[in-house]
């Protein structure tokens, strides 16, 4: 009789240990390096999974459509206050980082952004990626500062030195996201917050002059979901189709 028990509660620590590393393989697997996509220039892309989702791990930086149409630039600023058609835009000097081109949400809208199979993330599907990184539940539909204290938007930024504007021991960039402080151009034309923050269309409209965004601070351990008025220039991530 001892015997039986014994061995059955072998078997069961041996059942409890299973469960945990199929945990720990699960988490571990749920973020990941995926491979390379080229745009219509021929840039290439370094590609990951978070969650179910691929994602590019890095910024777009085409200046030409699907279709290898020109998207205009508009260096401009009051031009670039005053159109309501797709533009693009890139950083006024040699600093711009890692040569990020800002588009506005018309070029978004436009549906020929992202390579073959892919496309710019809906604001659910940005949802989905803040889901797999651990954001609770109950914040993603909520608006504005998400997340505080649990610091999974270190998950998401790179780790290299000196590019935030303060560097923070958390920042482990462990999706593979590489999330650069780029900044953004704003409505007026200027342009602002490189080093300090990183934002992100959505193919989402919220009326007729916002879309939905993300973005990432260098104060503040938070991921921020809101809107921007749409001849704004961000940064755009794509996913698989």
């Amino acid at each position: 009789m001892v015997n039986i028990y014994l061995g059955k509660a072998f078997q069961r620590k041996i059942n409890f240990l299973m469960v945990l590393s199929f945990v720990f393989l699960s988490i571990q697997s749920s973020f990941s390096q995926s491979g390379t996509v080229k745009d219509i220039e021929g840039n290439t892309y370094q590609t990951i999974q978070i969650g179910t989702q691929i994602w590019m791990a890095e910024n777009l930086r085409t200046t030409r459509y699907l279709d290898g149409t020109l998207i205009p630039e508009i260096p401009n600023a009051e031009e670039w206050l005053a159109t309501k058609q797709a533009a693009l835009s890139t950083y006024p000097n040699t600093e711009s980082p890692n040569n990020n081109v800002l588009y506005n949400w018309y070029a978004v809208n436009s549906g020929k952004l992202c390579p073959q199979g892919w496309h710019v993330p809906s604001d659910a599907e940005w949802m989905e990626l803040e889901k797999a990184i651990g954001l609770d539940e109950n914040l993603i539909q909520t608006i504005g500062a998400r997340g505080w204290t649990l610091k999974i938007d270190g998950k998401l930024k790179t780790t290299e030195k000196g590019v935030w504007q303060v560097d923070r021991e958390y920042y482990s960039n462990e999706t593979g996201f590489s999330a650069f402080p780029t900044g953004y151009r704003t409505n007026s034309g200027t342009f602002q917050f490189q080093k300090q923050f990183s934002y992100w269309w959505s193919s989402s409209s919220e009326s007729e002059e916002f879309a939905w965004k993300r973005h990432l601070s260098y104060y503040r351990d938070i991921i921020n979901r809101n809107v921007m008025l749409k001849n704004s220039g961000l940064c755009v991530r794509c996913v698989t189709d």
